[in-house]
């Protein structure tokens, strides 16, 4: 998952027009668009909240306060997501000492849901980076191989699968 949009629709009671304030999240992982601050007596919105989910996994619980123009009280919105941990990585990282042999060492990727991965890269040249599918869809090797270790280096290997589309696309 790499976001999700919660929707928090609304409708206005009272007897005059409310203007919201500007909105801004307290969680880096919210994206809060207002496409219009102000409302009329009776009518109805919504409020979109993107919920960027990045690499956290787990129950995720954040508070939205809201505020409207003239009104001592904030409203707050409670969001709780469950963001499934997808694919787990082990190790997360690996090291070569410097001016070592340049032995190759191995990443395991297990995934909770099959999938196949399209595509990957090293963001650095000095690495050989070899990808098998140890068990179809379900468990991945990643075999790392400096070029040499005669200086520190470092990479990051990025990948890209087929895991569905997000449906608000």
């Amino acid at each position: 998952m790499g976001e999700l949009v919660l929707s928090y629709p609304f409708t206005v009671s009272s007897s005059e027009a409310v203007t919201f304030e500007p909105i801004t999240p307290d969680y880096d992982c919210l994206i809060i668009p207002l496409p219009r601050k102000k409302f009329s007596c009776g009518e109805s919105g919504e409020l979109l909240v993107k919920f960027l989910a990045g690499t956290r996994t787990g129950k995720q619980e954040r508070v939205i306060t809201i505020k409207l123009k003239g009104q001592k009280e904030a409203m707050q919105l409670r969001a709780t997501i469950e963001v499934p941990e997808i694919i787990s990585v082990s190790p997360q990282s690996l090291s070569w000492k410097v001016e070592v042999k340049n032995k190759s060492k191995k990443i395991t990727l297990n995934l909770t849901e099959a999938l196949k991965i399209t595509s990957y890269q090293s963001s650095s040249k000095h690495f050989q980076i070899e990808l098998i599918e140890a068990a179809p869809g379900k468990r991945w090797t990643i075999k790392i191989t400096p070029k040499d270790t005669n200086n520190p280096r470092m990479s990051i290997i990025m990948l890209r699968s087929d895991y569905p589309h997000r449906p608000w696309d």
